[in-house]
C-alpha cells in the first residue's frame, strides 16, 4: 500500500503530541522548583484507571517532584499510593499544570498583598 497524505498527517500529529507532552512535563517540573519541598497542593478532580478496571473519579491533593528518581507524582486524596505523572493522559496533565499555574499566581498575589499591607500599617 502506498503512503498517502493521511500517513504524513498522523506522523505529524504524533510528533506534535510528543512535543506537547514534553513541554507540559518540563513546565510542571520547573513550576515545582518554585515551591517548598518541590510540591504543590492542588484541588483537581481527574478520571483515572487504577487497576485496569473501570476508570473512576478521584481528587488530587498534591503534585510533587521526587529528586531520588527524578519523577513527578500526584497524590490522590484518601489513597495510600501515588500516581506517576507519566501514567497520566495529555488532558489530565494539562488540567494539572493549569491548576499549578493558578496556585503559583495566587501565591504571588497573596505575597504581594501582604507586603503591601505591611507598608501601609
Amino acid at each position: 500500500m502506498e503512503k498517502d497524505r493521511f500517513d504524513d498527517m498522523i506522523v505529524e500529529i504524533e510528533n506534535k503530541t510528543f512535543e506537547i507532552n514534553m513541554m507540559i512535563s518540563a513546565f510542571a517540573a520547573e513550576m515545582l522548583t518554585h515551591f517548598e519541598d518541590l510540591k504543590i497542593d492542588v484541588n483537581a478532580e481527574i478520571v483515572y484507571d487504577f487497576d485496569g478496571g473501570d476508570p473512576k473519579r478521584i481528587f488530587i491533593d498534591t503534585v510533587f517532584f521526587n529528586p531520588e528518581d527524578e519523577l513527578i507524582y500526584i497524590k490522590p486524596e484518601g489513597e495510600a499510593g501515588v500516581i506517576c505523572w507519566d501514567d497520566l493522559d495529555l488532558s489530565t496533565r494539562d488540567l494539572l499544570i493549569n491548576e499549578m499555574h493558578c496556585r503559583y499566581k495566587s501565591d504571588l498575589l497573596f505575597k504581594k498583598m501582604n507586603s503591601s499591607d505591611a507598608d501601609v500599617h
